[in-house]
């Protein structure tokens, strides 16, 4: 070997010398579940893919792992994730589950994590539903009302102007029998009446109309009043008529819906991505459905336009036991954050980004679907029911109104002993 050739070996065993003496830069690693990337037809999986790619290039030291949990598994996961303390980093959960996971002591306190540059580009509405148990748990991902979802056709079909659907409870109602009356197998309307607080939640905006409440402000329960009756007996109004199915679950009121066999039902911006992934026309059958802002009922007062909806805010959480709390936030400010991000999100799923000045964008403010969206958030509230024991309470509640519209019982006695029987929950 020649002198030269004795260098260049020289040259190259330092250089690797050199190279493994640089310590390797360790990545922190980032759980996200969340049922967004569960939900083929949602339409948000291919969104948070390019949102985990995105971010991984700009935080190369952050991996993110997105994994997909069920919407319907998911309270019952957290909580027994939480309680083995192995809990994801970040969970979306809905808004109605909060206070239930607060109790429970495994979500970290996030007050210290917002800016206030974040604080003064979010609606005070949106923090306020962060809160729960006296602190701020969770991060809004999405600002969701439910709003009346109508079928465009089949109103014009009953003879109704599609551009001006109902706007009162009178107009409401015959649009409804009127729908029915199309023909075999058309449903007027469908509200979910499973036996949970889900359904129970949704039942509150028809509460409202009619001056009900599950509790009234001083914690006392006080659904079995005349004005909770009146709910419920116009429910059972609907079954009687044949204008409801009281045996559908969520997906199956979509599914019918997509089938346009259904003339409304209560939801949330998101069904735009989930009725472009059940109907083979996708986009094209956004012409056929619109939503609109909750029918007045006669409870509401008189300087208010519409009905009061319940929030179905969906929300970014962080687990108190994250080894990598810094990152995980990161990750959760640059989901609500990101311009092309939550673009290609709302153009997918129709969830509107939660940051004030990201609405200024035309692509929402030129949409009459976000204008819908906005009116209805302004006349959003919080049941007075929601709590660590919403959950069992809920049950209670829709066990009553199962009661009356399938085994026909009288709806003042099903109330009372509902009332009874969340008098006896909450006294444990």
């Amino acid at each position: 070997m020649n002198k030269s050739q004795w260098i260049l070996v020289i040259m190259v065993l330092f250089m690797l010398t050199f190279a493994l003496s640089i310590p390797v830069l360790a990545k922190s690693t980032v759980s996200f579940y969340s049922w967004m990337a569960a939900e083929v037809t949602s339409g948000g999986i291919s969104v948070l893919q390019e949102a985990e790619k995105k971010f991984e290039e700009m935080h190369p030291d952050i991996d993110v792992e997105t994994v997909p949990l069920p919407y319907e598994e998911t309270p019952d996961q957290l909580a027994i994730m939480i309680a083995a303390g192995n809990p994801p980093d970040i969970t979306t959960v809905d808004v109605i589950w909060l206070e239930q996971l607060a109790a429970m002591g495994g979500l970290e306190p996030l007050s210290g994590y917002f800016s206030e540059e974040l604080l003064k580009d979010l609606f005070p509405s949106s923090i306020d539903l962060g809160k729960a148990q006296g602190d701020q748990y969770a991060l809004v991902w999405n600002d969701n009302p439910n709003l009346l979802c109508y079928n465009r056709v089949l109103l014009e079909k009953a003879g109704f102007n599609p551009d001006q659907p109902p706007s009162t409870m009178d107009d409401f109602n015959q649009a409804i029998a009127a729908i029915s009356g199309l023909g075999e197998g058309i449903l007027g309307i469908e509200l979910n009446m499973s036996k949970d607080s889900f359904s129970a939640d949704y039942l509150h905006p028809w509460l409202w109309n009619f001056g009900a409440e599950v509790f009234n402000p001083e914690g006392e329960v006080i659904l079995n009043n005349a004005a909770g009756v009146e709910t419920v007996e116009w429910v059972n109004s609907l079954v009687k008529n044949k204008y409801m199915d009281p045996g559908l679950g969520i997906r199956e009121i979509r599914v019918i819906f997509a089938q346009e066999k259904l003339g409304f039902m209560l939801e949330g911006p998101w069904i735009r991505g989930i009725l472009r992934g059940l109907n083979p026309r996708q986009e094209e059958f956004d012409k056929d459905w619109a939503l609109t802002p909750i029918p007045k009922g006669p409870a509401i007062p008189d300087n208010v336009p519409y009905g009061y909806s319940n929030p179905s805010s969906h929300m970014l959480v962080l687990s108190k036991d994250s080894k990598n709390k810094e990152a995980a936030w990161k990750y959760m400010e640059f989901l609500i954050s990101d311009p092309i991000i939550t673009k290609s999100y709302y153009q997918d799923t129709g969830l509107m980004p939660t940051r004030i000045s990201l609405l200024n964008d035309p692509i929402y403010k030129d949409d009459p679907f976000v204008r819908q969206v906005l009116n209805q958030t302004e006349y959003m509230k919080k049941p007075l029911g929601w709590g660590p024991r919403w959950g069992r309470v809920g049950e209670i509640v829709m066990a009553a109104v199962q009661e009356v519209v399938l085994m026909g019982r009288d709806v003042q006695s099903a109330l009372d002993e509902a009332v009874r029987q969340i008098n006896i929950e909450l006294s444990m």
